[in-house]
């Protein structure tokens, strides 16, 4: 009897551990179905799929050559066209916006979109506003080629500059070797003018992969003169719109080597976030540091995501406006040229002295943060006329 009541126990105790088994396996299976859904539903949903970046635009370094610049080589930067890069302040990227700057732009139409309702067009203004670059009336860059079909002379500058910092047949060229060649040029020169306009492409503008030269922008800086007459600013734009529709048709590539700096910096003074607004004062670079950055994005995370505000349709491209201002004013300009005198200025609306260089309410008379002014008008010595900035940087290297 009492046999018979152990195994019944038995029996039941195991039926009820069969039943938990059950009990439990549906449970996981549901959890399963569960997960299974929910990673269906996110990849349905483009705006729920993260898809991480590791971007080659890298403001470190170029920052560090920057800031040992001396005050001769800051002057053959601003003679070469490049000189809003000396506000460069940032030193790194931070990761988490950058796969919503690339998936907000589309690289055919170059319309970079916010959310519904809230679009704008990347132009090549814009990178001016940015970086402040030669737009040099749509003068294309002069590009050598690489593949084997290369001509001699192409091949030839290629040699010359890898002789120049004693580097192989076939190898690239270690931005490092520039950085410690422009060391050595304190007092600036043609050679330093090359030096810093290729690192600052190659590391910034146009990143190359590995941290070398770009050695297809050789033939652009063989001619010094010839730098601020390239259009520099649809260059660093068509680049970005080739390397982020690529990066868009391949799902598994990560690396993005355009200047996405560019894409962040547009977002940060064409939104509003929290009713403010940026300075608008050109370059547009020299406002931002690596803890501004950080507090922006902190703040726009715990606000709900990017894109949390209004968008400013009036300010931006600043130079646009500025160059169609700059127009009329040459030729205002003519025609004072034929009563033979300066363009007039009014004392009362402000703008800026040319002898005291003070402050003034007009965008185009901009002040390097050595303290140099950049008037608007200058007595040009050598054609005797009032003439535009570009003749300005003779002077001062001049005097």
């Amino acid at each position: 009897m009492a046999r018979s009541k152990n195994k019944r126990a038995k029996t039941l105790h195991k039926s009820a551990g069969a039943q938990d088994d059950e009990d439990s396996r549906d449970d996981r299976e549901k959890k399963k179905r569960k997960r299974a859904s929910n990673l269906s539903a996110d990849v349905k949903s483009p705006s729920s799929v993260v898809r991480p970046i590791v971007t080659r635009c890298r403001p470190c370094t170029l920052e560090k050559v920057v800031s040992g610049l001396t005050q001769l080589q800051q002057l053959d930067v601003v003679e070469v066209g490049f000189g809003g890069l000396l506000g460069l302040q940032m030193k790194r990227m931070v990761r988490s916006i950058l796969p919503w700057l690339v998936n907000s732009f589309n690289g055919v139409s170059c319309m970079f979109s916010i959310s519904k309702g809230k679009e704008f067009v990347v132009t090549k203004f814009d990178v001016h506003d940015v970086f402040c670059l030669p737009m040099g009336g749509g003068v294309e860059i002069p590009e050598l080629k690489v593949n084997r079909l290369c001509p001699q002379e192409d091949e030839a500058l290629k040699a010359e500059w890898r002789r120049r910092f004693d580097v192989p047949d076939n190898q690239g060229i270690s931005l490092c070797k520039l950085e410690a060649r422009m060391k050595q040029l304190a007092d600036g020169g043609d050679e330093f003018k090359r030096c810093f306009v290729i690192h600052a492409l190659s590391s910034l503008l146009v990143p190359t992969s590995n941290r070398t030269v770009n050695l297809k922008l050789l033939k652009a800086v063989e001619d010094v003169n010839r730098i601020r007459k390239y259009d520099w600013c649809s260059y660093v734009l068509k680049r970005l719109k080739k390397v982020v529709v690529e990066y868009k048709k391949m799902t598994t590539q990560k690396h993005v080597s355009g200047c996405l700096l560019l894409l962040q910096i547009l977002y940060f003074h064409r939104l509003k976030f929290q009713g403010h607004v940026e300075n608008s004062g050109l370059p547009l670079i020299q406002h931002w540091t690596d803890l501004k950055v950080k507090e922006r994005i902190s703040l726009e995370l715990k606000a709900g995501g990017f894109g949390k505000g209004l968008l400013d349709k009036v300010t931006y491209p600043v130079s646009d406006m500025l160059h169609l201002n700059q127009e009329a004013q040459v030729e205002t300009c003519d025609e004072d040229e034929a009563n033979d005198g300066p363009p007039s200025n009014n004392a009362d609306e402000g703008e800026t002295d040319i002898a005291t260089g003070g402050p003034s309410p007009n965008p185009t008379a901009r002040v390097l943060e050595s303290g140099i002014p950049i008037p608007q008008w200058w007595w040009c010595f050598q054609c005797e006329c009032w003439s535009p900035w570009r003749c300005w940087y003779r002077k001062v290297r001049s005097f």
